[in-house]
């Protein structure tokens, strides 16, 4: 059962050509156990050190929370912009990318919701949430395509099956802990490896978005 892998990621991948091309991350279920401990471990030390006033990963030594992340507030852009890109995003492309191996996924447990049965093909879902993205600083203020861009960055993704993607909606990893349908608790191994790279993903986006702006104001 630990060599056994799931599919957690979407990443692009340079193909020496100036082009990069999508592709799916696998990690096993022991990797995620580790990385699980791991975040156990982290946590405990954060609130140590927050109870010292030391700070912990997110907080400065000086007890201010530390600016470096997404910076969020209320979504700015409209709702006809708002739909317009959820329906440009996800693409097609990365729709197909995440089934690529759905023959030897199909018939398989769902690796987010125990006990259920893979039948279907995946759903790609935004790891951080298109909601979220939307809300983030100074995505107003990008073009039209710069935000689609964005809303299509193809390491924000993961392959979900129908209940989970469904059960987990706009809702943040971490806030997602439960498929309510069928009482069925998320994965905790997967769930705690997914709000580590949430977080990771966070930081990135709000950088891509403070990039697009800084070019802009260039031109």
């Amino acid at each position: 059962m630990e060599k056994t892998k799931v599919p957690v990621a979407i990443r692009s991948a340079d193909t020496g050509m100036g082009i990069k091309i999508p592709h799916i991350e696998h990690a096993t279920v022991g990797e995620i156990a580790e990385n699980f401990a791991r975040v156990r471990a982290t946590a405990k030390d954060d609130a140590y050190q927050l109870a010292k006033g030391n700070g912990g990963s997110g907080v400065k030594g000086t007890g201010e929370v530390d600016t470096k992340g997404a910076r969020y507030g209320e979504r700015k852009i409209s709702d006809q912009t708002y739909a317009k890109l959820r329906r440009a995003s996800p693409s097609s492309k990365i729709q197909r990318e995440v089934n690529k191996n759905i023959d030897d996924i199909i018939g398989t447990e769902d690796f987010a919701l125990p006990g259920k049965i893979i039948d279907k093909k995946l759903h790609a879902d935004h790891i951080v949430s298109l909601e979220r993205m939307a809300r983030m600083e100074g995505f107003e203020t990008l073009t039209y395509n710069q935000q689609k861009e964005i809303a299509n960055f193809v390491e924000n993704f993961i392959g979900l099956s129908e209940a989970a993607n469904t059960s987990k909606g706009s809702k943040s990893f971490a806030d997602w802990y439960i498929y309510k349908k069928e009482n069925i608790p998320v994965n905790p191994e997967f769930r705690e490896k997914m709000i580590l790279k949430e977080k990771e993903l966070e930081i990135k986006i709000q950088e891509m978005i403070d990039e697009f702006n800084r070019i802009n104001k260039k031109e």
